[in-house]
């Protein structure tokens, strides 16, 4: 089932405090040079409205009493139900949350949710977000009125979409980008081919042709003109496809579509790990630099083990497995990495004798 922006949003807006919080950005110090929120960047600063003018909410701009909202926009699959007795299941999840807010409250989203089995591909994912462009639409050309306690008699609302946020799977079913398996097309934000992922080249700033907003818009357009045969051919050419999003106005794909913190820096992704997973895995473990014990002798994560057996934490923070660096110790949750990283590892390493 789907949930409305234009529903969800009078639901917020009704929760006491919650129109003080939308404008607490305004008041927040800034360095120049400095990009410390979302409203430092460029993005924020420059969308713009139908009225043409930047899409705002000083008392500066005309309509001042109209409250404008910035959202982001998530996807992601998951698999919710899964036993040695049964298939997998996969649903997928759309969430809006809204920028405007501090960043303890801004992840406070309203959702929508998509049927299972199977994860959606990226043509199926098309035909649920039709309705969310929809109503993104008419949010953001007429806006909606609603009645605030600030605003007994009601006042309009408009809502913008400031960026779109999730893993690169999912990135590619949103705004259809090439995923990892493609030899060239892959990289949302420029033209570098799988050959050259790995080597110095990659490491050097735009060395490689950027990709373009409006072109991958016009490639989207062509793609929905063609027929069944003709789209997978056009498809390898381009790395391009038909997305709902494309009908904003306002909306580059390129500028506006990012990979989250949560999957760059912790889960990784699958052209490449998270940071801390790439050292503690792949430069302490894999190298040995870390190494697991022999049939005599314990070594150094045998004395990871030991140390972390003594920690005494507080329930919110993430227990590692027993065998953590081993593959007894399976895979980490995104809590588990940034433990390790933020808690754990600066205080175990220390005192291991490598």
């Amino acid at each position: 089932p789907q949930n409305p922006l234009s529903n969800g949003i009078p639901r917020f807006l009704s929760q006491d405090g919650i129109e003080l919080q939308l404008d607490a950005w305004r008041s927040q110090p800034t360095t120049p040079g400095k990009r410390s929120s979302i409203q430092d960047g460029e993005i924020w600063k420059t969308l713009r409205g139908t009225d043409g003018n930047l899409f705002d909410n000083t008392a500066e701009r005309q309509d001042a009493d109209e409250l404008r909202i910035g959202i982001t926009l998530g996807f992601d699959g998951f698999n919710y139900q899964r036993s040695s007795n049964a298939g997998s299941h996969s649903s997928g999840v759309m969430s809006s949350c809204v920028a405007n807010l501090p960043t303890h409250l801004r992840y406070v989203s309203m959702s929508s949710r998509f049927p299972c089995p199977k994860e959606l591909d990226s043509d199926q994912l098309q035909f649920f977000m039709k309705d969310y462009v929809d109503d993104l639409l008419q949010l953001y050309d007429g806006g909606i009125i609603i009645k605030t306690s600030k605003y007994p008699e009601g006042q309009r609302v408009r809502v913008i979409l400031v960026a779109v946020c999730c893993d690169h799977p999912a990135m590619c079913k949103v705004c259809v980008f090439g995923n990892h398996s493609k030899k060239e097309g892959f990289c949302s934000r420029c033209h570098i081919p799988q050959s050259k992922l790995k080597t110095e080249d990659a490491m050097e700033h735009d060395k490689f042709p950027r990709r373009d907003g409006l072109q991958h818009r016009k490639h989207a357009e062509e793609y929905n003109g063609l027929g069944a045969k003709e789209q997978d051919d056009f498809f390898t050419k381009h790395s391009a496809r038909w997305f709902e999003l494309a009908r904003l106005p306002y909306f580059d794909p390129v500028r506006m579509t990012v990979i989250d913190p949560m999957h760059r820096f912790l889960l990784g992704l699958l052209i490449s790990p998270g940071i801390i997973k790439t050292q503690w895995f792949n430069a302490w473990v894999q190298t040995n630099v870390l190494r697991q014990r022999t049939a005599k002798v314990e070594r150094e994560l045998d004395e990871i083990h030991g140390l972390l057996s003594t920690f005494e934490m507080p329930s919110w923070v993430a227990r590692l497995p027993d065998q953590v660096g081993y593959p007894a110790g399976g895979s980490l949750t995104s809590d588990e990495w940034k433990g390790l990283a933020l808690v754990f590892c600066p205080i175990v390493v220390s005192y291991c004798r490598v």
